[in-house]
């Protein structure tokens, strides 16, 4: 096992419906011919627009529809040559059929909804990170990286998948170095967090063994949590990470 995993879900303290959505996914690649089988991991977070109908719809149908993706495609092309290519075309399609049936169905229903999308597919230390909205990914390690740039345009969002109409998420594509955390997390997870502040919150995840890091993992999450929902955070807190063993 090169990879630990976990999420945190709170609707925080804004006393509405939690309108964020995430999903983590773990699995192994096999390879018929070299008789090996590598990790693979999916991590997505998609928060629902609150100020549009029907955001929690939005957000899960995303997170749905791209859990699906990685099942029955992006398994079956990681180990081709020049994979990372071929996941961002695939990711690029099914998102824009997403946006269709999301404005098939919001005309039909006479309503407008929408959701950020921010995920990854890791990959032999490798990723491809997709994103659109105000969702972030940071890279936390001996030094900590927002990979992620907030969609926004006169402090409003500016681009998401569903009311806005499609519009080509950003893609990235990197390496984790051993003992670097991937984190993906919406803005109620990270709005207004300092320099450094990553690192503080994680500090201690590197555990000897897969177990210690995977339990500390959680903790380093769910005390995040508790800290931010103590300093008032009022938005739905969500995140998910994947820690290189």
């Amino acid at each position: 096992m090169e990879y630990v995993t976990s999420f945190y879900w709170n609707e925080g303290s804004c006393g509405r419906l939690n309108q964020d959505s995430v999903s983590l996914q773990q699995a192994f690649c096999p390879n018929a011919r070299f008789g090996w089988r590598k990790e693979a991991i999916f991590l997505l977070v998609a928060d629902g627009i609150g100020g549009l109908a029907q955001g929690e719809w939005a957000s899960g149908t995303v997170t749905e529809e791209m859990t699906r993706w990685f099942w029955e495609q992006a398994l079956f092309v990681l180990e081709r040559r020049g994979w990372q290519k071929l996941l961002e075309k695939s990711a690029v399609r099914s998102l824009r059929r997403i946006q269709e049936e999301m404005e098939w169905q919001e005309k039909n229903g006479q309503f407008y909804s929408g959701t950020t999308c921010t995920m990854a597919v890791v990959y032999r230390r490798r990723y491809l990170l997709v994103h659109i909205g105000d969702s972030r990914a940071y890279r936390i390690g001996k030094k900590e990286c927002c990979l992620t740039t907030d969609h926004h345009q006169d402090g409003k969002l500016s681009r998401c998948i569903g009311d806005f109409g499609f519009c080509r998420p950003d893609i990235q594509t990197g390496r984790l170095r051993k003992k670097e955390i991937l984190l993906l997390c919406t803005d109620g997870f990270c709005t207004g967090a300092p320099d450094g502040f990553w690192g503080q919150c994680f500090r201690g995840t590197n555990q000897k063994t897969a177990g210690e890091a995977q339990q500390s993992l959680q903790e380093n999450l769910n005390r995040t949590g508790r800290f931010l929902l103590a300093h008032g955070a009022a938005d739905n807190l969500t995140a998910a990470a994947v820690f290189l063993f």
